[in-house]
């Protein structure tokens, strides 16, 4: 059968070309922020991340997490496309009802749904 997808849909725009310098906790911030946000979400949704030209690596772990089921969806870009162009294929690809963003160094907490909402 094919898949229903949930009333809420939650995305993730990953950006980190390297893993020095600025970037050199970068994996650490994308897990804190994908784990955060399956903690601290009400109801059941969808994730989707789009990695906007990241480095090898973080693209292999992003996979890695996706094949655990951190991540639903994951769409990944060889070239960064900046913030709108990586909008613009959110959401063009997301099915949900209800669709909520955010870059992947945002911590969620409990209530952040429905305080948005």
């Amino acid at each position: 059968s094919a898949y229903t997808p949930h009333r809420l849909g939650v995305a993730s725009l990953v950006y980190a070309p390297m893993l020095e310098g600025y970037f050199s906790n970068s994996l650490e911030v994308v897990e804190l922020h994908l784990r955060s946000l399956r903690q601290n979400t009400s109801e059941a949704f969808d994730l989707l991340v789009f990695d906007n030209g990241s480095c090898g690596e973080v693209k292999e772990k992003l996979l890695d997490w996706q094949q655990q089921g951190l991540v639903d969806w994951l769409i990944t870009s060889q070239y960064n496309l900046g913030k709108t162009g990586a909008l613009n294929w959110i959401i063009g690809a997301m099915p949900n009802e209800l669709l909520a963003y955010s870059d992947s160094d945002v911590l969620f907490r409990p209530g952040w749904l429905e305080a948005s909402q």
